[in-house]
């Protein structure tokens, strides 16, 4: 990649991160939580796949969107598909994570999954 691309998806990665930062920082300090990440905090007794499926869906669904607004004017945003696909594959392995560890802990899941 070239140094414009690799500087784009870095900025999109600082903006996506920033929410989530945000939102533990928030949470940490006793003040009001980012209505995205509510479920997330305030849901006690939660195992560590329901965080981590729960952290997926409020950073996908609640902060993407907004990290994409802030990263990029609208028509960088219609002409920069490539560089959203490349953050995209980034995200892939992630996910891939999530579901080994899922499978290994929780045999139904395993099941359903193979």
């Amino acid at each position: 990649m070239d140094t414009i691309t690799i500087g784009k998806i870095r900025k999109l990665e600082l903006n996506f991160s920033n929410y989530f930062t945000n939102a533990c920082n928030a949470f940490n300090d006793g003040k009001k939580i980012d209505k995205t990440w509510i479920t997330y905090f305030k849901t006690p007794g939660l195992s560590q796949l329901q965080l981590k499926l729960l952290g997926i869906n409020a950073h996908i669904n609640g902060d993407l969107w907004r990290a994409l607004k802030d990263s990029y004017t609208a028509a960088e945003i219609k002409s920069t598909g490539k560089t959203v696909f490349l953050f995209h594959q980034s995200l892939l392995v992630i996910y891939k994570m999530v579901y080994d560890d899922a499978m290994m802990e929780n045999k139904p899941i395993k099941t359903f999954i193979q």
